[in-house]
């Protein structure tokens, strides 16, 4: 029959049940996924013109999202915390420090100079970028800039020049300036602008040439940016290989194509809806990375299963519309339950902080769409267009008939097709006793050394992931040219300089409203707490005496700042025995009044005749970082602020602060001292994060396998398939763990496989994938028990139905699991970021060993044993396909409701090797 003639015959009353084997099966579950599949079918115009136009409408807002409406990793302070206490006062004492950002140029000779302050190629070039940056700041006002730069310290006998390098062959230069995120699009085109410009600089090579180099806030997070575009356009040139194999298994071109045509509309409407949830919460470029890559993967994954599900319909001889109606009912609800699973194992993390909050939504939108693509797109483009898909089958049971072959019928005529190849072998062997018991027991003594690794770095009572890495270089590019600048000028300057500082703040009483300092009269804030903060910066200077992280006074930006020796020593006019009469007098360092920095402000002789650059450059941060009741003071370790001695750092500077505001209370009852850096956030995100994370798990959980049980009404199959879920993740991180942490892998010399440094497995890792992981063990669990289960209410016996599911699932669930793996494998392989390396290796590792072990090995062979707890309570009808185990030589086929003729078995072989239509039953 042609396509045509079955679209005439599609519509009859005939048509809107399912026939009376597959009614006799159906629970309300399936009878509502009928319905579904009848209604998608029904309406599948409507459908496909309501997601061309969702397209159309969504395609606006997804552009403004990728281009103006994404950070890098967002680390916003969990709320409660002392870091988002930290940054309360911040917005509301200091709200322009809260969106400065601070760009940097290094100058460098190139032969070397003698006298840089003389070269005049380098004024000339400082001069130019100062007026391109003091121009941006006239274009756009709100941004504040605040331009220094070496030149400006020229001639001032009075202060130490930071901005020239130790070996005095480098100078800096630098601006800070607001950027929020309405002018961040204008910022970082200014600054790519002003790179390109600088590069043409840096080509001269003629005398006073230099080598400039820029670095900054502004072009890292550009830069985290770039590299992710980069990800997606290299993801995109090697998705060739999933589309092979996705042609493979389908075996049509048409069909292809129609596998590959729901992404691009999926992309559109996912990125579209994450638009309006950026007005809400901060969507991160790592966020969008993810969305593509789960949508890529899932959206092949499960038009496999759709497809192919058609495909069999169409081969057992059912029209078009009957193929669509069960290809909808049967793969469509696989779908849709795995699609909840996912977003449920997404959606946990809305429990998490905030920059977990965005992956989870994020996440579970691109599921989402992926799944209403599949029931309501491209359902309704296969009933519309019939001719992309195969036709009816049929041909081969007239062929069987002329052969004298006797005719199946039923459930056994619609399993002929999966009692064949490997799978269906490999059933065999695993649901017989004790091959079942062996091969479970080796599968997981094998894994075992991984579990024991993954114990390491767990601590099982707290349910608590140990001794975890981070590092600012593992959220950086590999490569990174800021990044490297960055440390350079960290390396090569006295002044010590960093992209993301330290911030203390010392209060008193607050006042609602931010009151500047400058704007008051005398006393300008209150001398006790400008002494106090004074102190609290000499005994930070002492307690980090002699550490990795020493901290010196040139390490501090405030108005209270201490003088030490290093002033005195480092003074361009030395002045003979000062360094001995200095400390004579003062000791290591001498704390300034507030009445000796108000008279260097202030007086006309200082201001006007001996210190008028200090007099300058004080009311700058007198006006930026003192109000009436708080001070601000910035520190700038010479260390990553995110590596290990940024946290030994961040405790010793906690314990400081506590101490001072103990013995600071008796002078100033209301004082609190407040903590702010990127330590400190990671630090309060992963002791709210470990502490939430156990709870988030055990929902997952809890919810998923309740899921499975109401689905099937099988209550203890979910504590079979426990043990395949959970004990495969330990195998996962262990590898994980003994890749990065112990260079398993790094004689490969692949960068994505070997460790960064001595910063082991990223702290986020695990917290990103723990959830999900879950959600992929049960993903195909579920598709093969979902075979299992069916074959089992259609009469096949117990160990049958584990073959017949293990053989129906298994080339498709393979392929499943090659286009998956593939899709996160380059994560591993083309991603310059460390932390997205091991990501996705977390992701390929566990896919792998769940898609080839777990699910073709071990859940078969589990399901085998005691199987009556498979379906319990339910009661299961009684088997009426039977041919494994005992040699026997009748068949009763139920399905016809009577006794059929007995089928002699061609010799006496057993039963175990299964001939070609040697079915038998164990009981009469």
């Amino acid at each position: 029959m042609s396509d045509d003639d079955e679209m005439g015959h599609m519509g009859t009353d005939d048509d809107d049940k399912p026939d009376h084997h597959e009614n006799e099966e159906m629970n309300k579950m399936d009878a509502c996924m009928w319905s579904v599949g009848k209604i998608v079918f029904r309406n599948r115009w409507c459908l496909l013109i309501t997601w061309i136009l969702l397209a159309v409408v969504l395609t606006g807002p997804a552009l403004v999202l990728i281009l103006q409406r994404t950070v890098g990793l967002d680390k916003t302070p969990p709320a409660g915390t002392g870091s988002a206490q930290a940054m309360q006062v911040l917005d509301s004492q200091f709200k322009s420090a809260s969106t400065k950002r601070l760009e940097m140029v290094v100058m460098k000779c190139k032969d070397y100079c003698s006298d840089i302050s003389d070269n005049g190629v380098a004024k000339v070039y400082v001069q130019q970028i100062k007026d391109r940056v003091q121009r941006f700041g006239e274009d756009n006002p709100g941004s504040a800039v605040s331009f220094q730069s070496y030149f400006d310290f020229i001639g001032h006998h009075q202060m130490i020049n930071p901005f020239s390098s130790k070996d005095k062959q480098s100078i800096l230069l630098m601006w800070t300036w607001s950027v929020p995120v309405e002018t961040k699009q204008k910022a970082e085109a200014f600054v790519l602008e002003l790179q390109s410009f600088i590069a043409s600089m840096s080509s001269y090579t003629g005398s006073g040439a230099m080598e400039i180099k820029l670095t900054g806030n502004v072009l890292l997070d550009h830069e985290m940016m770039v590299s992710i575009f980069e990800f997606a356009l290299h993801e995109c040139n090697t998705v060739w290989l999933p589309i092979l194999i996705l042609g493979y298994v389908l075996r049509s071109a048409r069909l292809l194509l129609l596998a590959l045509t729901p992404m691009l509309f999926e992309i559109l409407v996912a990125f579209g809806l994450m638009y309006f949830v950026s007005y809400y919460l901060t969507i991160s470029y790592y966020a969008l990375m993810m969305m593509l890559m789960l949508i890529m993967a899932l959206s092949w994954d499960y038009a496999l299963f759709m497809l192919t599900r058609y495909q069999s319909e169409r081969a057992s001889g059912a029209d078009v519309e009957r193929a669509v109606v069960k290809m909808v009912s049967s793969s469509g609800s696989i779908v849709m339950v795995s699609g909840v699973i996912l977003t449920i194992c997404w959606a946990v993390m809305l429990g998490l902080p905030d920059m977990f909050k965005t992956f989870g939504i994020a996440a579970a939108t691109a599921i989402l769409v992926c799944v209403f693509a599949q029931i309501t797109f491209v359902a309704p483009v296969l009933a519309i267009m019939p001719w992309l898909g195969p036709p009816a089958g049929g041909e081969d049971d007239e062929h069987r008939s002329e052969a004298g072959v006797e005719e199946e019928t039923g459930a056994l005529a619609h399993a002929r097709q999966f009692r064949s190849g490997s799978y269906y072998f490999l059933g065999q062997l695993l649901t017989a006793f004790p091959c079942n018991l062996i091969s479970f027991v080796v599968v997981y003594a094998l894994m075992m050394p991984l579990t024991l690794r993954f114990l390491d770095n767990f601590d099982v009572a707290k349910f608590e992931f140990t001794k975890m890495g981070h590092s600012f270089e593992m959220t950086m590019p590999r490569g990174s040219h800021a990044f490297n600048t960055s440390l350079q000028i960290i390396k090569d300057f006295d002044q010590e300089m960093t992209l993301m500082p330290v911030l203390i703040f010392a209060t008193n009483k607050l006042s609602p409203e931010a009151e500047s300092a400058g704007n008051v009269s005398v006393p300008l804030v209150n001398e006790g707490l400008f002494k106090l903060n004074c102190q609290m910066i000499e005994s930070l200077i002492y307690e980090t005496k002699n550490e990795s992280y020493e901290l010196r006074a040139k390490s501090f930006q405030s108005p209270s700042l201490p003088i030490d020796k290093s002033y005195v020593r480092s003074s361009p006019i030395h002045i003979p025995f000062a360094n001995k009469m200095f400390e004579q007098f003062f000791g290591d360092m001498m704390c300034p009044s507030l009445s000796q920095m108000d008279m260097v402000r202030k007086s006309f002789l200082s201001r006007d005749v001996l210190f008028s650059a200090t007099a300058e450059h004080l009311d700058l941060m007198w006006e930026t970082m003192v109000r009436k009741n708080a001070m601000l003071t910035v520190v700038n370790p010479a260390i990553d602020p995110l590596g290990p001695q940024a946290f030994q750092l961040e405790a010793k500077v906690r314990t400081v602060l506590q101490d001072m505001e103990d013995r600071g209370k008796e002078i100033i009852p209301d004082l609190k001292y407040y903590f702010f850096s990127p330590a400190s956030v990671v630090t309060d995100l992963i002791g709210v994060t470990s502490s939430a994370l156990p709870g988030c798990f055990l929902v997952c959980v809890l919810i998923c396998f309740t899921l499975i049980a109401l689905w099937f009404n099988a209550l203890l199959v979910p504590f079979k398939l426990f043990v395949t879920v959970v004990v495969p993740i330990t195998w996962t991180y262990g590898a994980a763990f003994a890749v990065y942490e112990d260079g398993a892998l790094a004689s490969l010399g692949i960068a994505g496989l070997s460790p960064t440094k001595h910063d082991g497995l990223d702290w986020t890792v695990p917290v990103f994938s723990l959830t999900f992981l879950v959600g992929l063990a049960l993903d195909y669990d579920f598709f093969l028990f979902e075979r299992v289960y069916e074959f089992r209410s259609q009469g096949f016996g117990d160990r049958e139905s584990i073959q017949l599911g293990l053989s129906a699932t298994g080339g498709t669930i393979s392929a499943a699991g090659l286009i998956l793996g593939l899709t996160f494998l380059a994560l591993v392989f083309t991603s310059e970021l460390p932390m997205m390396n091991q990501q996705g290796f977390v992701f390929v590792f566990s896919i792998v060993v769940d898609t080839f072990v777990v699910r073709t090995v071990a859940v078969p062979a589990l399901l085998s044993m005691s199987p009556w707890l498979n379906y319990w309570p339910r009661t299961m009808p009684e088997p009426s396909y039977e041919w494994l185990g005992q040699a026997k030589t009748k068949l009763r086929n139920e399905s016809r409701g009577e006794a059929s003729s007995l089928m002699n078995v061609e010799g006496e072989e057993s039963s175990e090797s299964d001939p070609e239509g040697s079915i038998a039953s164990p009981r009469r």
